[in-house]
Order: structure tokens, then sequence, then C-alpha cells
């Protein structure tokens, strides 16, 4: 039996200490990250900057393929929207139908009682999300509730399921797979990531002042055609062969100003470090990878900043934006479903 070197044993524990585990939640299939075919396809994307985007809790990664599988299932549209377009759409037909028939029955007039739009709507659309958004599961869930409302002689309820059934023929049955990837990240030693809202350390704006510094002379002589106040503050340094003499100078500034072009900067956050490189290199994918090359992993910021978290999330639930793709190491990925929903909450 082949045994370990301790070398090999080294390297291993190395590997997974140095691994953070985090979950991807996307309606696109692949096997490894790829920024060029997969990013800025997310949920609110590159909203925290350039890259990829993982959580460190399943409950969000779930929410966000749910979201995924549902918009690419209608193109972006509305769910609501499409709904009441297609139930116009059958009460005309309907009307048309009856109209031009010979023989009057009331079993194919499909209409929605006055006042009852939105309940009709709002009902659908519970079934519709209980069913996993499956035309065919939920004909058969209508089914089973149109035998159960004439067992019990409940008219309305009956009028109301036979009205889904015909609604359903004319759905567009869109449905498109979304996926749980399960993803180690590099771990976060407390400086590799850039806290989108936490003070920068004096050592992560040291190293982000050498990588400005280190930068090819056309391409500082570049920003700085367009952008005046990075000319008159770093542009100034940039000139000096000392390079390590002006970073010292420069790390004196406790206010940064040089770097900002003015003065009030005493605690900037990793969010107004990041915007300022956005507008030097002029766009976020610049500002990321020169971060990368500076050392950065990525960006890190509290989950549910923008719209909340989803119930049974954690209270200390995390998101990275991590910056090579490849440095995304995908562990598992699994097929999204209401049922694994279900049973992956925290």
């Amino acid at each position: 039996m082949r045994t370990l070197r301790e070398k090999d044993l080294k390297r291993i524990i190395a590997e997974a200490i140095s691994e953070l585990q985090a979950f991807h939640g996307s309606g696109a299939d692949f096997d490894k990250f790829n920024h060029k075919k997969y990013l800025s396809s997310g949920f609110g994307s590159q909203a925290f900057g350039w890259g990829t985007y993982v959580t460190t809790d399943i409950t969000i990664a779930n929410s966000y393929a749910e979201t995924a599988s549902r918009r690419n299932s209608y193109g972006g549209k509305n769910l609501r929207a499409i709904v009441r377009d297609v139930f116009n759409e059958v009460q005309i037909d309907s009307t048309i139908a009856s109209l031009m028939s010979q023989s009057f029955d009331q079993s194919k007039v499909f209409s929605i009682p006055q006042g009852y739009e939105e309940k009709y709507i709002t009902t659908f659309l519970y079934l519709f999300d209980e069913s996993d958004g499956d035309i065919q599961l939920f004909m058969e869930h209508c089914n089973n509730l149109i035998n159960s409302a004439k067992a019990k002689g409940n008219e309305q309820s009956l009028q109301m399921y036979r009205f889904f059934k015909e609604a359903l023929k004319k759905m567009p049955n869109n449905k498109v797979q979304s996926f749980i990837y399960e993803v180690d990240i590099p771990d976060d030693n407390g400086t590799n990531y850039l806290s989108w809202y936490e003070t920068i350390s004096p050592d992560q704006m040291k190293r982000i002042y050498q990588g400005i510094l280190n930068l090819k002379p056309s391409l500082l002589s570049k920003i700085s055609k367009y952008t005046y106040t990075f000319d008159t503050t770093m542009g100034m340094y940039a000139q000096y062969p000392n390079k390590q003499e002006m970073i010292n100078s420069l790390m004196s500034d406790k206010t940064y100003g040089a770097f900002f072009g003015g003065s009030g900067y005493e605690n900037p956050t990793g969010k107004a470090i990041y915007y300022r490189l956005e507008i030097l290199f002029k766009s976020q994918k610049a500002a990321s990878l020169f971060l990368m090359q500076c050392g950065f992993d990525g960006i890190s910021y509290p989950a549910g900043t923008l719209w909340g978290k989803p119930e049974g999330a954690s209270e200390y639930a995390y998101n990275f934006v991590v910056f090579d793709a490849n440095k995304v190491k995908i562990v598992k990925k699994e097929l999204w479903n209401k049922q694994f929903q279900n049973n992956n909450q925290n």
C-alpha cells in the first residue's frame, strides 16, 4: 500500500488550510469558472467589483440559483406580467370560440369572475412555484385539484383550476436548469481581500502604492493626461528613481491624499479605494486586475447588503468577489431544484 510522503502530506494540509468553502448559485452549466464566458450573468451583476461572486452561505446560493432559473426561463421578463398576458389571451380566445360555436358549452368558456383577477394570478404563481416551474407537473397538480373540487362540489375552485389548465397550454415552457456549485477559494487571512465597508490597512495601502509606482511609464503618462489630480500627486512621485523612498513618503501622509487627489481621506474603505482605481483605470476589470497584481485575491462584504438575506441565512454570512477565476475551484456541482433547496437550508 502506497503511503503519502511527509512533504506531500504537508502540502495537502497547507492547501486545505489556505482554502475557504463557499457556494455559487447560477443558471449556467460549466465545469470550470471562466470570466470571459460567465461573468456579468448573475443577480446584481458586478455591484461590488469585477470578478466571480461566491457566498459562504448555501441558503443565499440557493436564492441566487432560484432567481437565475426564473430569469433565464423567461428572458428576464416579469413572470407576473407574463401570467397576466396569458390570462387575457385565454379569455379572448374563449370568447371568440364561444361566439363562433353553433352550440354553447359553458365548460369551454374560460373567464375570470369580476374582481378576482389578482387572486387568480397570485394563486397561479403560488402553484407554479410549488411545481418548481414545471408546466407538466403543474398540469398534473391541476387535474388533482379539479377532481378534488368536483368531489366537494366547489364550483368556484373548479372554475379557477379549469382556467389554470387552459392557461398552462399557452404558458411558454422555457424551463432552464440552475446549479449549485460548492467551491474552494483562497482563505481570508485578513490582508488578501479588500473589505468593502471596512477601513483599509496601512499594509494594504502600501501594496497599492507599490503597484501604482511600478506601472509602466507609458500607462502612468496616459492616466495623468485625463486625471489632473493624479498627475499633480502620484504622477510626481512616480518620476523619482528611488521608489521605496517615495512609498515611505506617501505612507507618512495619513490621509492618503496623494492617492485620492485631495485631503479628507483619513480612513478610506475598500469601496472608496476600489472606486478610485476604477476612475484611474477607466473600468472595473482593470481595477480588479491591478489589485490582483498587488497580491489581492478579491473583495469581501457582508451578505445581504443590497437586497437583504433570504430566510434561514446566517447573520454572519459573507460574500466574496474573486479576481482570478482559476482560484475558484469547483468541489461539487449539483442540479438545483426545490427539493435540493429544502434539503440544504441552514
